[in-house]
This record gives structure tokens, sequence and C-alpha cells, in this order.
């Protein structure tokens, strides 16, 4: 409701076109239907794995090893059960040479994210040993937090399911909070300004020692870190398809936008 009333001036962006062609990285040969919120997104096209988190479906053609896995990977294509037309499916990976995520995105001996966990978890380790710790306020669990279950005190599993991973181009960030200072000195300093009751009765000190003093919302609701999506890997995604897809042959299966 918050989205419908903060977009009255631009009606437009409630529409199933705005959402399945646009995004972090649009794909804008998608063919749409249904009415916001609920929107079924069938992609005939894409480059990157980025480009087929908002697909409810995907075109066989578009299922190829190079193309939906980043040449990372095996892709097999199954038509969907209640496809209404004979190109309507889903695609899945089986990655290989360590490479994991969706699309077989997330590089080997990388550190383990935030998308390593289906961005509901913690993750530990490197790629592809990850360890998820998972948010259980939101009742996820499972080897990468993709199960959820829910229900009264002692039937917790009565209704049960698994999330499908949409996107990896999320990234964790640690400066949501922080006193502006970056020496040790200066840091203990306002530990010390803090602890004598400084932040409420000089007002460089609250604006200095944003930490110490927990003076900002970010402080309080997200501690040191949040996360955003993350650009950089969006570029870096369409950069390394498009290698994959210069290395090989061009097939009629190969239609990268």
């Amino acid at each position: 409701m918050s989205t419908r009333w903060a977009q009255q001036d631009s009606p437009e962006v409630l529409t199933c076109e705005s959402f399945c062609t646009g995004g972090p990285a649009p794909n804008k040969d998608t063919r749409w239907s249904g009415e916001h919120g609920s929107c079924k997104c069938h992609c005939v096209a894409g480059s990157s794995a980025s480009q087929f988190d908002r697909c409810t479906s995907v075109s066989e053609k578009v299922c190829t090893d190079a193309q939906y896995c980043g040449g990372h990977g095996k892709a097999t294509w199954k038509r969907s059960k209640d496809a209404k037309c004979s190109d309507e499916g889903q695609c899945s990976c089986e990655c290989e040479g360590g490479w994991s995520g969706r699309s077989c995105e997330l590089a080997p001996n990388t550190p383990c994210d935030i998308n390593d966990c289906n961005a509901y978890g913690e993750a530990s380790g490197t790629r592809p040993n990850c360890k998820c710790t998972c948010n259980k306020q939101q009742h996820l669990k499972g080897e990468k937090c993709a199960d959820w279950s829910w229900g009264p005190p002692g039937n917790m599993d009565a209704m049960k399911g698994t999330v499908d991973l949409k996107s990896s181009s999320f990234k964790m960030r640690n400066d949501a909070c922080l006193d502006k200072f970056v020496t040790e000195k200066a840091l203990a300093k306002c530990k010390k300004w803090a602890g004598k009751g400084l932040c409420s009765r000089l007002p460089h000190v609250k604006r200095d020692c944003t930490k110490s003093c927990n003076a900002a919302p970010s402080c309080e609701w997200m501690k040191d870190r949040w996360w955003v999506f993350n650009k950089n890997t969006l570029m870096m995604q369409s950069f390394s398809s498009r290698n994959v897809e210069n290395a090989k042959p061009q097939t009629p299966g190969n239609l990268g936008v």
C-alpha cells in the first residue's frame, strides 16, 4: 500500500510491464501478465543472472549452459505444469567447478555472504563451502535458508515450503552506523565522551560520534551492517556473460539482449 501511495504521480510504475521489464538489471524483452503485486513475467531473453531475477518462467531457448548458467553449469529446462503455451517453463542449473547460485554466478574461492543464504541469513566460510545462520524470525531454515515452516506451538511444521532464490545481487555493508573518526585514538575519545554523557550536552560530540552516542536511526535498527543492491556485481555479471557468449559460437538459443 505504501508503494502505491508513493507512486500516485507515476501510475505507469504500478504495472506488470514496469515490474517485469525493469529492476536493477532491466530485461526489456519480457512478456507480462497479471496485476501489480502478483505479476507473471515470462523471459524470452537475458544475458546475466540478475536479468532473470523477476522471471516466473523462461523460454526454452533461453535455458542454455552459456546463457542461463553463465557457462559454469549444465542447464535443464522443464515445461511448467500450468503452462499456457508450449514454451513456458522453468530452468535450473547444475553448477560445475565450484560455482554456485541459481545461475552459477557465485565464483568459487570467494567469501560467502548474504547471497549464499537466500538473502535470509548470515554466511560464513569460502564458496562453495558456505555455512548459513538463518533468520529464525522469518521461520527460515535449511542449508541455504530456503525452507520455511509455520504453525502453532507443538506443530510448527503444519505448513511448510521452499522459497525460490531470486537474486544474488545483494551486498552487505558495514557503514550503517559509524563514528566519523578513523584513528584508534580518536575513536577512544568518542567512547570516553559518550561514557561521560556528553552526547546530549555537546552538539559536536553527537555529530561526530554517531555510533558511540547511538545518535542515528541506523545505529538502533541496523547496527553496523546493512544490505544494498551491488551495482558493481550487476555490471560484472553482464560483462562476464558477454565474454562467455563471445567465446562460443552463437546459436538460435543464445539470444542475449
